[in-house]
């Protein structure tokens, strides 16, 4: 899933501009360059905290979508090692610079009173932890809550996405904005001041929800105009600095008010259209990438700028300030911070599997390396290719050959793989290849099986989507329009949506079948849900190795290669919309109920290894669904 990038973006350079405006003018002032002012100070200091108040909201929802996409597998280690080598390098790297060479915003005397505890305590960032030690440098005051954080959000991550449908993350704001308004009460100790800054980090969670909620309710939702976007950030500013006045952090009401503004804030983030306007678009994009070292060292160069330039006149000053911000904000991200985090990245992504058996490769790995080798396409203009096996399938073949050609995205390729047929089909897509060069045939020497088909097409395939389809089955013009938008917005590598049941004839559909909101081991042995391979499709630049099990003899090889996937840590995940219709046929493989109930058995015991008893449960749960479903959703009149 992605959110507004280029409208995230304004949000974050507009919150580190703040925050650089007020310390420098407090820099003025203490340099006697600028009158003091108690008003001044006051509507600065509101600003600051502004500032972070966005910082927080946008981090908090950036985090989200970073957990949101990330494999299931080890999730949470991989979150917080990729996140330990973001925050920790630059903040070590501001701290040296202050130590040695004397430049921070901390008076001389506390510097050196702060003794080995005290560096130690700024550099694992838990300041508000022990609040006799103050930050070396003022910016880092913020820095242990974000770190907090990251300690909470999956925690978060999970309760928001176990309870979805519910949006449990506006009852969770008026929690913790509740909270927020009593521990601010002056009966209570300062330190339990720091519940202001949950309903901060909760109002990214509000707009992480409501990202997902837009797609759930059906595609892409009216939004607002774009450039009313800049006005509403700014707006927000006003409204802070103005309404909230000098009781930001200690009043009830104050903290009251800072949740409000959050919550607003989250709710606003999606319902804006993208930002285009180049000229605001390009340095919002260049300040939001290196905000973090603006953030940290915009201190160490002002004080640079006034030491150096003392005697010129401010307008010197603030150019050489700015200049040098910008210098150390560049020098440091592409020395500290972008190295650090490309190597936590690479300690976090598990080396592909080397195959030592020396025995010679079937179509299965042929699949598999082609599958991570594959050329991918721009994600602003992916390709997918469309995969069916096809065997004997003359019948069906123009109906669902008509099904592809009326899709509303453009950019597919269809390999579609004749397995040895003899009815003609082969001839027949010839002939739709000449008049439609996205289609591609593929033949098979002899006869291998629907699993063999699909491998070789992976293996041949150019796009960045896979997506199936067999012969005897049809799309909706929306299936692909809908699941590419919606594996994009969410980061989903593995998706599966809504179908009905198609009569033999084509004449007469059934109810409407969905499959559970999460594929996971558990929902897969009792559920299914996917409808076969109609509704999935992959997305192969996250996904680092996928084929059919060509060898298994058994039925449903479908289940086993979803079962690889979930168990590389690719969770399926529902698009709620009924975009396919699975034919129904008296001579299918998967017409006999009864032989493919023996034969899931067999699965959940010599393939799952599940243990009996659990065996047993699952499959009775899966006979009991699958009874049901059958019934509730087969066609009226079906023959």
């Amino acid at each position: 899933m992605k959110s507004n990038y280029s409208n995230l973006d304004f949000l974050r350079s507009i919150a580190v501009l703040l925050v650089v405006i007020a310390h420098f003018w407090h820099g003025c002032v203490d340099f006697h360059l600028c009158v003091y002012s108690d008003a001044m100070n006051q509507l600065l200091h509101n600003m600051s905290f502004t500032g972070v108040m966005f910082f927080f909201v946008h981090t908090c929802l950036v985090l989200m979508l970073s957990l949101h996409r990330a494999p299931a597998m080890h999730r949470i280690k991989n979150f917080l090692i990729r996140r330990a080598f973001r925050i920790y390098p630059l903040c070590w790297a501001a701290i040296l610079i202050a130590l040695t060479a004397g430049l921070t915003d901390l008076p001389i005397t506390l510097l050196h009173s702060l003794g080995a505890r005290g560096i130690v305590v700024n550099l694992l960032l838990m300041q508000n932890f022990i609040r006799s030690v103050p930050s070396i440098i003022g910016p880092l005051w913020s820095l242990p809550w974000e770190v907090q954080m990251y300690l909470l959000l999956p925690l978060f991550y999970f309760v928001l996405r176990r309870y979805e449908p519910w949006l449990p993350a506006l009852p969770l704001w008026l929690g913790a904005a509740m909270l927020a308004f009593v521990a601010t009460n002056s009966r209570f100790p300062r330190s339990f001041h720091a519940a202001v800054f949950l309903p901060m980090f909760i109002g990214g969670m509000v707009a992480y929800q409501l990202l997902n909620r837009q797609y759930m309710l059906g595609g892409v939702t009216r939004k607002l105009p774009a450039f009313l976007w800049p006005y509403f950030v700014l707006a927000l500013v006003v409204a802070q600095s103005v309404i909230v006045g000098w009781k930001s952090f200690e009043s009830p009401l104050g903290a009251l008010l800072n949740a409000c503004i959050c919550l607003v804030l989250g709710i606003a983030i999606p319902s804006f259209n993208d930002l285009s306007v180049r000229w605001i678009v390009w340095p919002a994009e260049k300040i939001a990438k290196y905000s973090y070292g603006i953030y940290l060292l915009h201190v160490p160069a002002m004080l640079i700028a006034f030491h150096a330039f003392t005697r010129l006149p401010l307008a010197i000053k603030t150019v050489a300030f700015l200049a040098l911000t910008g210098l150390f904000a560049f020098a440091s991200f592409h020395l500290i911070e972008d190295p650090l985090i490309q190597l936590g990245k690479r300690l976090t992504n598990p080396a592909s599997e080397l195959d030592e058996s020396g025995i010679e490769k079937t179509a299965e790995d042929v699949a598999k390396a082609n599958f991570l080798h594959a050329e991918i396409d721009d994600e602003f203009s992916p390709l997918v290719s469309i995969i069916t096996p096809v065997y004997n399938a003359a019948r069906w073949l123009p109906e669902m050959l008509a099904s592809v050609s009326a899709q509303t995205f453009k950019r597919w390729e269809h390999l579609l793989v004749d397995d040895g047929s003899t009815d003609g089909s082969q001839s027949l897509i010839e002939t739709a290849s000449h008049m439609d060069s996205r289609i591609r045939l593929l033949r098979m020497e002899r006869n291998g099986g629907p699993s063999t088909a699909r491998n070789l097409a992976i293996a041949a395939a150019r796009g960045r989507y896979i997506a199936f389809l067999d012969a005897d089955d049809l799309w909706l013009p929306e299936k692909l329009t809908r699941s590419v938008e919606w594996m994009s917005m969410h980061g989903y590598a593995f998706i599966y949506h809504d179908y009905r049941h198609l009569s033999h004839d084509g004449a007469r559909v059934g109810a409407l079948i969905k499959g559970p909101e999460i594929l996971d081991l558990r929902t897969l042995h009792t559920r299914r849900g996917t409808g076969g391979c109609l509704s999935v499709v992959l997305d192969r630049k996250l996904i680092n190795e996928f084929s059919f099990p060509a060898n298994y003899r058994l039925q449903h090889e479908d289940f086993y290669a979803w079962m690889s996937l979930i168990r590389y840590g690719h969770l399926g995940h529902r698009l709620p919309a009924d975009l396919g219709r699975y034919r129904l046929s008296p001579k299918s493989r998967s017409a006999n109920k009864l032989n493919g109930a023996y034969n899931t058995w067999l699965i959940y015991r010599d393939i799952s290894n599940l243990p009996f008893l659990r065996a047993a449960i699952w499959w009775l749960q899966y006979a009991w669904n699958g009874f049901w479903l059958y019934r509730a959703a087969r066609p009226r009149y079906f023959p």
